[in-house]
Order: structure tokens, then C-alpha cells, then sequence
């Protein structure tokens, strides 16, 4: 509802388009949830122009950041 209420202020602000981005893949989604994201999309679509980023969900380990090459910059920072 918000952001359908955004697309109008924006469209009647002047605004040429409106960035969308939408993550999918999240919880116990479903095919139906895929189809009510398509629908929610085309209304959006039907009030301003918008430019659309879909996401799927990537779980990352809870300790992602300490490997690579960023390792021990947190370890690092902390004792500055």
C-alpha cells in the first residue's frame, strides 16, 4: 500500500520512474506469492515507470566476514 501511494506521489511529482528492488527465495515461499509479486509489479508499472531488481535470498554463515581477504580487519579496527 505504501508503495503504491509512492508511485502516485512520485509520478504526480514529476518523477520519470520509480527503482524497484525484490528479493525472492525467502522463508516458506511459494508459487503464489511468485504470482502476487508479478501482479504488484504491474500496478506498479501501470502508475509510473519502473525499473525492476530482482534478488534471490543467498544465506550467508554467520561468520562470512571473518574469511577472505577482509580477515582480522575487524579484529584489527577493534584494537586501533
Amino acid at each position: 500500500e505504501d508503495l503504491i501511494k509512492t508511485a502516485h506521489i512520485s509520478r504526480d511529482l514529476g518523477f520519470k520512474g520509480v527503482k524497484v528492488y525484490m528479493m525472492i527465495g525467502l522463508g516458506p515461499e511459494n508459487d503464489d506469492d511468485i504470482t502476487e509479486l508479478i501482479s504488484f509489479t504491474k500496478e506498479l508499472a501501470g502508475i509510473n515507470r519502473i525499473a525492476l531488481g530482482i534478488s534471490p535470498f543467498v544465506p550467508k554463515t554467520p561468520h562470512a566476514a571473518l574469511r577472505g581477504p577482509l580477515r582480522g580487519a575487524c579484529r584489527s579496527s577493534r584494537n586501533a
